[in-house]
């Protein structure tokens, strides 16, 4: 018996496809749902496919790293990570580091500028 492979699903009043995945048991109680379902927004089949073989990649690498849990990093990989961060903060708001404030809140602003004392 051959094994159905995941395909784009056509959604039958738009023709837009859509990709449809069943999430693990193993990692459903930490992923929060049983099912998968994103809008490839085309109506195009082969750009589809193209399309839901990326996002299926995507998910499938999201579960194995769901599965291996919370990893310790040495000493130099923190030293890595802080010098990719600081590069992408640099380059989204150049100017004096001295002069921010790095918030220990989550959201797309990490960094705000300090604001000056009257």
């Amino acid at each position: 018996m051959a094994l159905a492979m995941a395909r784009p699903w056509k959604h039958p009043k738009t023709g837009v496809f859509y990709l449809r995945v069943k999430v693990p048991r193993d990692v459903v109680s930490v992923f929060g749902t049983e099912l998968v379902k994103q809008s490839l927004r085309t109506k195009d089949e082969a750009a589809a496919k193209s399309e839901h073989t990326a996002r299926l990649a995507e998910l499938h690498k999201r579960w194995a790293q769901l599965r291996t849990g919370v990893q310790s990093l040495s000493h130099r990989q923190v030293e890595a990570l802080a010098g990719e961060v600081y590069q992408a903060i640099f380059a989204t708001y150049p100017g004096d580091m001295r002069n921010w404030i790095i918030g220990a809140h989550t959201g797309i602003h990490l960094v705000v500028p300090r604001r000056k004392r009257r």
